[in-house]
């Protein structure tokens, strides 16, 4: 009985050992990486392709995550078939929202904040967000997934890998 719980000790503290590594740890050596999703838009410069929208999306890195502080990028959306990563820039129908995923350790993160980016008059800017909170909360490969909601339902998604 007394060596089962200690190896079950040991168990639990290798485990929290593992999880425990983000903001304590440098992360000098992230870095982002989009991957173009495997399709026909590709070619057109959809590197992040919403099939069942027919839109293309593009990530800009404002301020890149760090251990000490959170990172923000600006997402845009734009029609699949008239449109290109220059504009014109379209809002889409459904919700959108930010889903950080670490696939080798089973979680995510908190949640991010998606907001509508707005011009100097405090005007909408369509199919233009600005999204805030992003934090990786220890190191290794995450997806962020770009999700079109309509209420907690996906109605379409697209994802890329993120080292850090």
């Amino acid at each position: 009985m007394k060596a089962m719980n200690v190896m079950l000790g040991a168990l639990v503290g290798l485990t929290m050992v593992g999880c425990l590594q983000s903001p304590l740890l440098s992360h000098a050596n992230a870095s982002p990486t989009v991957a173009p999703q495997e399709n026909n838009q590709t070619e057109k410069g959809c590197d992040l392709s919403f099939s069942k929208s027919s839109l293309c999306a593009s990530v800009t890195w404002v301020k890149q995550p760090t251990a000490d502080d959170q990172g923000e990028f600006t997402l845009r959306f734009w029609d699949a078939a008239q449109g290109t990563e220059a504009g014109p820039y379209v809002t889409p129908a459904d919700d959108v929202a930010i889903k950080l995923w670490m696939p080798d350790m089973g979680h995510g993160s908190s949640p991010t904040k998606v907001i509508a980016a707005t011009d100097a008059t405090g005007s909408p800017v369509a199919g233009v967000f600005d999204v805030q909170n992003i934090f990786f909360v220890m190191n290794g490969k995450w997806q962020v997934f770009i999700q079109l909601k309509k209420g907690s339902q996906v109605v379409d998604q697209v994802e890329f890998d993120y080292n850090y």
